[in-house]
């Protein structure tokens, strides 16, 4: 259903004008609030962000030797961002995790294979996911460590070396398997 079919009276209501006005200006008022945060979006969230990931995108290699690790100064939407810069800069490593604080703790995200996807390019380890507390920094040997979402998207943990580590020991047995199959 469309705003239109949403705002316009119902074909059984008896279709009088002046519902049919109240829904026109009804509709314009909801396109006028979408237009506008739009463009607050764009301009105050989205644009603002670029320049952080772009600064983490150009500094990843000093954040981390491979290249495949981005670390943010402060979280703030990056999906979008990192794909234009990646896009831009085609004979690049391609990222793999994002590092950023959150709250009082720090978070690894996987990257999207594509925007809007589910999948990541790298997941966190298989045996971390769901899991968290003691029971994470048992399995998964990381003092500080506190979760690891059930599909391996996102991992958080008390300290940036912690989340480092958690993104270095995936990309080491992503690299083990495949050197095992080679």
């Amino acid at each position: 259903m469309c705003i239109r079919d949403r705002c316009n009276p119902a074909w059984n209501s008896g279709n009088e004008k002046e519902k049919t006005i109240a829904g026109f200006y009804h509709a314009l008022q909801i396109c006028e609030e979408e237009f506008l945060w739009q463009m607050h979006s764009q301009a105050c969230i989205l644009y603002p962000a670029f320049a952080v990931v772009e600064k983490g995108y150009k500094d990843r290699f000093a954040f981390h030797s491979s290249g495949q690790l981005l670390h943010l100064q402060t979280a703030c939407p990056w999906g979008q961002q990192l794909r234009a810069l990646e896009e831009a800069d085609k004979e690049g490593t391609k990222v793999l995790f994002v590092v950023y604080s959150k709250d009082a703790e720090f978070a690894v995200q996987g990257v999207p294979e594509k925007p809007g996807s589910f999948a990541c390019r790298l997941f966190l380890n298989e045996k971390w996911r769901g899991l968290r507390g003691d029971e994470l920094v048992k399995v998964s040997g990381l003092p500080g460590a506190s979760f690891v979402h059930a599909s391996g998207f996102i991992g958080v943990a008390k300290s940036l070396e912690t989340v480092v580590k958690m993104a270095e020991l995936t990309i080491a047995e992503k690299n083990a398997k495949m050197a095992d199959v080679s």
